[in-house]
């Protein structure tokens, strides 16, 4: 079975809460996300089934035309974006690694000479300027 990512953009914070409620109760969906997208506009995020997406976007859409200011159904969404939208990094293949080390760590981040012992590190990048050094 292929997933579908539907998200729908209203132009009022209460109309977008009773479209979410509408949206869920009319198809097999599952909700991503729903939240004030800026002042005064609400997003709707849904994933599920093709026909199940489509039937909720289609159904926000007729129920709430006056409120909609863009709605939109992404079929065939691959397994690993369904997951990364519901929080799960490691199905897209990023792997943070954190290190304890009994070492003294110094690193020039802008104008900025931070030193830690003992250090945790995380490493999400290579620091532009860094040196290590041993703790005596």
């Amino acid at each position: 079975m292929y997933q579908a990512i539907g998200v729908i953009e209203l132009k009022s914070l209460a109309e977008g809460i009773c479209a979410t409620d509408a949206a869920l109760k009319s198809a097999g969906v599952s909700l991503v996300t729903a939240h004030p997208s800026c002042p005064g506009k609400y997003e709707i995020i849904l994933t599920g089934s093709i026909a199940d997406v489509t039937a909720a976007v289609d159904h926000v859409s007729d129920r709430f035309e006056e409120s909609i200011i863009d709605a939109s159904v992404m079929g065939r969404i691959d397994e690993q974006v369904i997951a990364a939208l519901f929080g799960d990094i490691r199905s897209i293949g990023i792997n943070i690694t954190t290190y304890k080390a009994l070492f003294k760590v110094e690193y020039l981040s802008g104008d900025y000479l931070h030193t830690g012992t003992p250090a945790s590190i995380t490493l999400l990048r290579a620091a532009s300027s860094a040196t290590i050094t041993t703790s005596p």
